[in-house]
């Protein structure tokens, strides 16, 4: 592989107009193929033969109505009640109630959660949007049921109920899940927005709410700005180390080329198979590091061979 290495080295010095016509042609086709060629990008997450899919496909088979964990949608309100009291205050239960209320007028809740656990069936109530305090009493009743007709103790009902209880134990604190009906690509900002406006009724009542899950997370693709800022950092650095602004700018040349080629390949790509919209980035940001480190090394050991010999075209050879 050294030799071969070396030839490519020694050709690329000799032939340089051809080979920097050679890479800019490459560019340039690739550039046009991603704007022909190109497809759509999936958001969805699966890795075929591994152990985690497996059980994922198992939980399909086996509960079809089972949302899918990597793909769902959902958002998980965290209340809090002011200092000095608990949720199952009068004025905090309201406020809770009020806030589920809000959260039922979103257009993108599952129809199942819209229901108002006051008027629905006994099927219904299970899937409706309960505050904490009501469905941790609920839950303990039903424990303490089961624990009668079973003959056990009504003590470890009530254990057992407080594991999986939405409420904390001291009562100041609870959770509700409120689950969405589509997948990643309908969730954009005008659902992120929606989701907030209900909790800030929770907050105009003096409850402390906090949202998480995928459905409230902001969708920032990483990059961008970042990736400027480091190629400006490594730029003031190989001008200092190498002492010259040729030098210093080949890396990040080379560099930006084979990424722009890779990162428009993986564009084309998408036309022929399912790539997720991460991919992109992942190039950018793995590339980026690596292709400056090897240009970086390259250039490091031509300085080196040239105060062993006045070849250039032998000191790229044998530094590359």
């Amino acid at each position: 592989m050294a030799t071969y290495l070396y030839r490519i080295g020694k050709f690329a010095y000799r032939r340089k107009g051809a080979v920097l016509s050679v890479w800019l042609i490459i560019l340039v086709l690739m550039g046009v193929g991603a704007a022909t060629l190109s497809g759509p990008t999936k958001d969805s997450f699966s890795i075929p033969g591994t152990p985690a899919q497996q059980a994922q496909d198992l939980m399909a088979e086996r509960f079809p109505d089972a949302p899918n964990p990597m793909d769902s949608l959902s958002a998980r309100y965290v209340v809090q009640a002011p200092a000095g009291t608990t949720l199952a205050d009068p004025a905090n239960v309201k406020a809770m109630d009020e806030m589920l209320e809000s959260i039922r007028g979103i257009d993108k809740v599952a129809d199942s959660a819209k229901v108002d656990p006051a008027t629905a069936t006994p099927e219904q109530a299970a899937k409706a949007l309960v505050n904490p305090v009501t469905g941790n009493d609920s839950m303990v009743a039903m424990f303490k049921e089961k624990a009668a007709a079973a003959g056990t103790s009504e003590t470890q009902a009530v254990d057992d109920a407080r594991a999986l209880s939405p409420l904390s134990a001291d009562g100041t604190v609870g959770y509700v899940e409120v689950p969405f009906s589509g997948d990643f690509a309908d969730l954009d900002q005008a659902l992120r927005d929606s989701i907030n406006s209900a909790a800030d009724v929770g907050r105009a009542e003096g409850l402390n709410v906090q949202v998480s899950g995928s459905a409230a997370q902001e969708a920032e693709m990483p990059g961008g700005v970042t990736e400027l800022i480091g190629i400006a950092v490594a730029a003031v650095v190989l001008a200092i180390t190498f002492g010259s602004l040729v030098a210093a700018g080949l890396p990040l040349l080379t560099a930006i080329i084979g990424i722009a080629i890779g990162s428009l390949g993986i564009t084309v790509a998408t036309g022929f198979m399912d790539l997720s919209s991460m991919t992109p980035t992942l190039a950018i940001m793995i590339g980026l590091a690596v292709a400056i480190d090897y240009s970086l090394f390259i250039m490091s050991r031509f300085r080196h061979e040239l105060t062993l010999t006045d070849n250039r075209a032998e000191a790229a050879g044998r530094a590359v």
